[in-house]
């Protein structure tokens, strides 16, 4: 199945993220197979969609200040993500510190038993003092 792709003057797709262009010409198209014409639908972040040589290509994105406000929003929910990681495994740190109060051995043992845990939680902290500082 063929599907109409139509792209304005600039050769930017139109009706997609993130600049939704309208169709300003509706003898501007170029035809493209259902699976091409469905991978216009998203465009990773600072990138856009354009026809290039007749065909549909991601493109850098030359509105910088829209890159820029989808590359926070990203950031942002990378943060959100982690944070929310770490609040949800507090609780393997205070089993930990309680368990090393009593015993020694067993302290290691739960150590053990959450090491992929202590491992992730030590990366998210990793990517999130790395996500804060690309702020300043």
């Amino acid at each position: 199945i063929m599907k109409k792709i139509y792209y304005n003057k600039d050769g930017f797709v139109c009706g997609r993220y993130p600049h939704n262009y309208p169709i300003d010409d509706e003898n501007r198209f170029i035809e493209a197979e259902k699976e091409d014409f469905d991978k216009t639908l998203s465009c990773p972040v600072g990138y856009i969609w354009s026809v290039v040589n007749g065909k549909p290509e991601l493109t850098l994105d030359p509105d910088e200040n829209e890159t820029k406000k989808r590359l926070d929003i990203e950031k942002g929910n990378q943060l959100a993500t982690l944070k929310a990681y770490l609040s949800e495994t507090d609780y393997v740190i205070s089993k930990l510190n309680e368990v090393k109060l009593e015993d020694d051995t067993e302290y290691e043992k739960a150590r053990a038993e959450y090491a992929e845990v202590l491992k992730k939680r030590k990366e998210a902290r990793k990517r999130i003092n790395e996500l804060e500082a690309e702020g300043n």
